[in-house]
């Protein structure tokens, strides 16, 4: 009993160190950053796993087999082709990079026929563009592609810039909104299963959402075993009163390789967020409801949930999402929004001209 209440005050003292290390970090100035940087703190995981990745970004990226540089690159160079006026001369920085990893991509079969197309279509594209080109950089990636140029397929639909769509939307704002009022956070489903193909669909819509230079680095791992579906739910916080009720949980992973600096380490969050929405409406336009799930920032959880998924350190979670069928006696909280005047400013500059620290 004395080792346990030892063990008990050692865990409030530790608790109390590390409060008092976050409160320094974030109003102590020069000294917090210094702590927050050399400390084992809250941040270390994170530290940790943007430079892992940040390593094995980079490691693939010299023997060419980094798909998340490729994928930046060639939308870098698709950005420059939309540009107006378009230049003669731009990309030089990283053409002959791009152009060595598009030819070892072609016999890569991690790579899909559709990203394959798009890097094919846009280097034709940029080379067109650039003929007038004076650069030698230019002209020797020209020479190094030259075998590929223009072999795409007659008859095949175009992966390169076009122009910008003059459809109307098919989807009324009215119909938008009448979807987002029907998306409720349901925690209590029948057990029938959800056909993959309807899962697909979401997880297709959600390929559609924006990403940062169109990297999409994440995943979505789906579960519908309901012994795993309840382990996986379990290492989440806050799941105890529902979690025999669930029938399947997908989990957003994010993949920190896909960047080289850790600036872009937030990149995960907020691609992976846009992709969660989509993929939640595409559910619920499908007649399937969801509840997305709270990843807290826990270590023994988030060892455990990599233990159990095979995630790599640069891999994170993101967010569990709940969904299935929802049980007809389920009930679902009202969840009051904030109004809109509370959320939206428009053009409120600040006037003090101080230097954000």
């Amino acid at each position: 009993m004395r080792i346990a209440d030892g063990r008990s005050v050692a865990r409030r003292g530790y608790r109390k160190c590390a409060d008092g290390l976050h409160e320094l970090i974030f109003v102590g100035g020069y000294p917090g950053r210094l702590a927050h940087f050399l400390g084992p703190g809250r941040y270390s995981r994170e530290r940790r796993a943007v430079y892992l990745g940040a390593r094995r970004h980079i490691a693939l990226r010299a023997e060419s087999k980094e798909r998340f540089s490729i994928r930046r690159h060639i939308h870098m160079i698709e950005k420059g082709l939309c540009m107006k006026p378009r230049r003669d001369t731009f990309a030089e920085d990283y053409i002959r990079e791009t152009v060595a990893a598009v030819l070892d991509a072609a016999n890569d079969s991690n790579f899909s026929q559709l990203e394959l197309c798009w890097f094919e279509d846009v280097l034709n594209a940029y080379f067109d563009a650039t003929v007038s080109s004076s650069s030698n950089i230019i002209a020797e990636a020209r020479r190094q592609y030259a075998f590929r140029l223009n072999q795409a397929p007659a008859g095949r639909e175009l992966c390169a810039p076009r122009r910008v769509s003059d459809g109307k939307s098919p989807v009324s704002i009215e119909d938008l909104r009448e979807l987002a009022d029907l998306r409720e956070s349901v925690r209590h489903y029948t057990s029938e299963p959800v056909p993959t193909c309807v899962v697909d669909e979401a997880i297709d819509v959600a390929l559609q959402s924006p990403t940062a230079c169109n990297r999409v680095p994440w995943q979505i791992r789906v579960f519908t075993n309901s012994s795993e579906v309840h382990e996986i739910a379990s290492i989440a916080m806050g799941t105890a009163g529902y979690i025999k009720s669930l029938s399947h949980i997908a989990v957003l992973v994010g993949d920190l390789s896909a960047y080289s600096h850790d600036r872009d380490r937030h990149l995960i969050y907020i691609d992976g967020s846009l992709a969660a929405m989509s993929f939640i409406l595409a559910l619920r336009a499908q007649n399937i409801s969801s509840c997305c799930i709270n990843w807290p920032d826990i270590r023994n959880r988030e060892i455990r949930m990599a233990k159990r998924l095979g995630l790599q350190p640069y891999q994170k979670v993101v967010m569990l999402i709940a969904f299935g069928y929802a049980d007809e006696d389920a009930i679902v909280p009202f969840s009051g929004k904030r109004d809109l005047e509370s959320v939206r400013k428009f053009g409120e500059l600040s006037v003090s001209g101080d230097e954000v620290n």
